[in-house]
Protein backbone atom coordinates (compact mmCIF):
# COMPACT_ATOMS: atom_id res chain seq x y z
CA UNK A 1 0.00 0.00 0.00
CA UNK A 2 3.04 2.22 0.52
CA UNK A 3 6.26 3.03 -1.95
CA UNK A 4 9.15 1.88 -0.62
CA UNK A 5 9.74 5.85 0.28
CA UNK A 6 6.69 5.43 2.37
CA UNK A 7 4.64 7.62 0.42
CA UNK A 8 1.03 5.95 -0.45
CA UNK A 9 1.01 3.75 -3.68
CA UNK A 10 -1.01 5.74 -6.40
CA UNK A 11 -1.11 2.14 -8.16
CA UNK A 12 -1.97 0.05 -5.41
CA UNK A 13 -4.72 -2.40 -6.45
CA UNK A 14 -4.39 -1.01 -10.16
CA UNK A 15 -2.42 -2.22 -12.95
CA UNK A 16 -2.10 1.13 -14.10
CA UNK A 17 -2.83 3.23 -17.31
CA UNK A 18 -2.64 1.23 -20.83
CA UNK A 19 -1.33 3.61 -23.47
CA UNK A 20 -1.18 2.24 -27.06
CA UNK A 21 1.57 3.10 -29.27
CA UNK A 22 2.31 6.03 -30.67
CA UNK A 23 4.63 8.78 -32.49
CA UNK A 24 7.06 11.56 -31.75
CA UNK A 25 5.65 14.87 -32.18
CA UNK A 26 7.01 17.79 -31.73
CA UNK A 27 5.37 20.03 -29.37
CA UNK A 28 5.30 23.33 -31.70
CA UNK A 29 3.02 21.50 -34.12
CA UNK A 30 0.45 21.02 -31.18
CA UNK A 31 -1.15 24.92 -30.82
CA UNK A 32 -1.83 25.31 -27.62
CA UNK A 33 0.46 22.07 -25.51
CA UNK A 34 4.02 24.17 -25.05
CA UNK A 35 1.63 26.58 -22.80
CA UNK A 36 0.39 23.66 -20.98
CA UNK A 37 3.30 21.59 -20.65
CA UNK A 38 5.27 24.57 -19.30
CA UNK A 39 2.60 25.34 -16.64
CA UNK A 40 3.02 21.64 -15.64
CA UNK A 41 6.69 21.49 -15.97
CA UNK A 42 8.80 24.60 -15.81
CA UNK A 43 9.64 26.22 -19.20
CA UNK A 44 13.06 24.86 -18.71
CA UNK A 45 11.32 21.10 -18.61
CA UNK A 46 9.11 21.73 -21.12
CA UNK A 47 10.33 18.78 -24.54
CA UNK A 48 10.45 19.77 -27.72
CA UNK A 49 8.61 16.51 -28.64
CA UNK A 50 6.40 14.08 -27.10
CA UNK A 51 4.69 11.07 -27.77
CA UNK A 52 0.99 10.95 -29.35
CA UNK A 53 -0.87 7.76 -28.94
CA UNK A 54 -4.23 6.76 -30.55
CA UNK A 55 -5.91 5.47 -27.47
CA UNK A 56 -5.34 5.06 -23.29
CA UNK A 57 -7.38 3.16 -20.80
CA UNK A 58 -6.78 5.05 -17.80
CA UNK A 59 -9.07 3.50 -14.49
CA UNK A 60 -11.52 1.53 -17.52
CA UNK A 61 -11.75 3.95 -19.22
CA UNK A 62 -11.23 4.28 -22.58
CA UNK A 63 -10.22 7.95 -24.69
CA UNK A 64 -9.47 7.73 -27.98
CA UNK A 65 -9.95 10.12 -31.51
CA UNK A 66 -13.52 10.68 -31.64
CA UNK A 67 -14.29 10.79 -28.06
CA UNK A 68 -17.03 12.97 -26.77
CA UNK A 69 -16.48 14.90 -23.32
CA UNK A 70 -18.15 16.95 -21.08
CA UNK A 71 -15.93 19.44 -20.47
CA UNK A 72 -17.81 22.14 -18.53
CA UNK A 73 -21.84 22.85 -17.27
CA UNK A 74 -23.25 25.98 -16.16
CA UNK A 75 -26.87 27.57 -15.61
CA UNK A 76 -25.83 29.41 -19.08
CA UNK A 77 -23.33 27.44 -21.09
CA UNK A 78 -22.33 23.71 -22.03
CA UNK A 79 -18.97 22.76 -23.38
CA UNK A 80 -17.90 19.44 -25.19
CA UNK A 81 -14.64 18.39 -26.78
CA UNK A 82 -13.86 16.03 -29.36
CA UNK A 83 -10.59 14.04 -28.24
CA UNK A 84 -8.06 14.06 -31.48
CA UNK A 85 -5.04 12.09 -30.01
CA UNK A 86 -3.57 11.47 -26.73
CA UNK A 87 -0.21 13.40 -25.63
CA UNK A 88 1.78 11.34 -22.56
CA UNK A 89 5.31 12.86 -21.83
CA UNK A 90 6.79 11.53 -17.95
CA UNK A 91 3.60 9.44 -17.21
CA UNK A 92 1.58 12.56 -17.40
CA UNK A 93 -1.58 12.29 -20.14
CA UNK A 94 -3.28 14.89 -22.15
CA UNK A 95 -5.97 14.67 -24.20
CA UNK A 96 -5.35 17.06 -27.65
CA UNK A 97 -9.34 18.46 -28.59
CA UNK A 98 -11.45 20.20 -30.49
CA UNK A 99 -13.83 22.28 -29.03
CA UNK A 100 -17.78 21.25 -29.84
CA UNK A 101 -20.15 24.35 -30.53
CA UNK A 102 -23.73 23.58 -29.01
CA UNK A 103 -26.02 24.42 -31.96
CA UNK A 104 -29.17 23.22 -30.12
CA UNK A 105 -30.50 20.84 -27.48
CA UNK A 106 -33.22 18.60 -29.72
CA UNK A 107 -36.05 17.46 -27.15
CA UNK A 108 -36.77 14.89 -29.64
CA UNK A 109 -33.89 13.13 -29.15
CA UNK A 110 -32.78 14.36 -25.68
CA UNK A 111 -29.31 15.80 -27.21
CA UNK A 112 -27.26 18.45 -27.89
CA UNK A 113 -26.57 18.98 -31.84
CA UNK A 114 -23.17 19.76 -31.91
CA UNK A 115 -20.55 21.43 -34.60
CA UNK A 116 -16.63 20.85 -34.27
CA UNK A 117 -15.07 24.10 -34.27
CA UNK A 118 -11.37 24.47 -35.23
CA UNK A 119 -10.73 25.83 -31.41
CA UNK A 120 -8.49 23.49 -29.72
CA UNK A 121 -8.22 22.92 -25.89
CA UNK A 122 -5.12 20.50 -24.41
CA UNK A 123 -6.88 19.26 -21.22
CA UNK A 124 -4.83 16.95 -18.48
CA UNK A 125 -7.15 14.00 -18.03
CA UNK A 126 -6.26 14.38 -14.16
CA UNK A 127 -8.32 17.65 -14.35
CA UNK A 128 -11.15 16.54 -16.09
CA UNK A 129 -14.48 17.34 -13.93
CA UNK A 130 -16.19 14.43 -16.28
CA UNK A 131 -14.24 11.47 -16.92
CA UNK A 132 -16.91 9.97 -18.98
CA UNK A 133 -16.97 9.80 -22.71
CA UNK A 134 -20.50 10.41 -23.97
CA UNK A 135 -22.81 8.77 -26.38
CA UNK A 136 -22.37 10.66 -30.25
CA UNK A 137 -25.33 9.73 -32.73
CA UNK A 138 -24.84 10.30 -36.06
CA UNK A 139 -27.28 11.37 -38.87
CA UNK A 140 -25.37 12.04 -41.76
CA UNK A 141 -22.79 14.55 -41.80
CA UNK A 142 -24.66 15.96 -38.26
CA UNK A 143 -24.23 14.64 -34.74
CA UNK A 144 -25.42 15.29 -31.16
CA UNK A 145 -24.08 14.53 -28.11
CA UNK A 146 -26.41 12.60 -25.19
CA UNK A 147 -25.34 12.85 -21.75
CA UNK A 148 -24.29 10.37 -19.83
CA UNK A 149 -22.43 10.15 -16.10
CA UNK A 150 -23.24 13.77 -15.63
CA UNK A 151 -26.39 13.33 -12.92
CA UNK A 152 -25.46 16.41 -11.26
CA UNK A 153 -26.09 18.16 -14.37
CA UNK A 154 -29.32 17.53 -14.36
CA UNK A 155 -29.76 17.98 -10.64
CA UNK A 156 -28.92 21.75 -10.82
CA UNK A 157 -31.45 22.30 -12.90
CA UNK A 158 -34.47 20.59 -10.98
Amino acid sequence: MIQTSGCRSTVYLYSGDQVSEGVGVAVDSLPGANAVLERDFGQEQVPSCVMCSKRVLINGLLYQNGTVLLLSMDDHDIQFVEVQSIIVHEQAKYLYCHRLNVIFFDSHRNAFRVQRSESVSVIKVTHLQYMWPQVVHHHGHRYYVTLQNADDVWASNA
